[in-house]
């Protein structure tokens, strides 16, 4: 009975080891397929940051361009209305820009503290 144990741990072993390696390589490539996705995740992160901020600067200065002239048009006080909403609609852009972008700055640096 000591040599039939014995018979059947060779093959369990050398199939244990070869499962053990196959796991081991499998284990490497998603690791490396994991990095490769952080990478990714990280540059599309900053595409739609920078598209955010685009966005953020055409509708608060074409939105404030459009109320002025319809309002200079409706009371006849061109080009007052126009010129004021367009400084406060590139105050407010540059406002939302600005949040944006210390938001992403604060949040860089909770990374490297924690």
């Amino acid at each position: 009975m000591g040599a039939w144990t014995r018979v059947e741990q060779d093959p369990n072993k050398a199939r244990l080891d070869s499962l053990s390696k196959r796991l081991g390589e499998i284990k490497k490539s998603q690791e490396a397929e994991t990095a490769r996705q952080r990478s990714e995740r990280g540059s599309s992160k900053g595409v739609a940051t920078g598209m955010r901020i685009v966005t953020e600067l055409l509708a608060a200065i074409l939105g404030s361009l459009l109320i002025g002239w319809f309002l200079d048009r409706m009371l006849g006080t061109s080009p007052w209305f126009l010129l004021v909403l367009l400084f406060l609609g590139m105050g407010a852009a540059f406002r939302n820009v600005w949040k944006i972008a210390s938001v992403r700055e604060d949040s860089g640096q909770d990374k490297d503290e924690g």
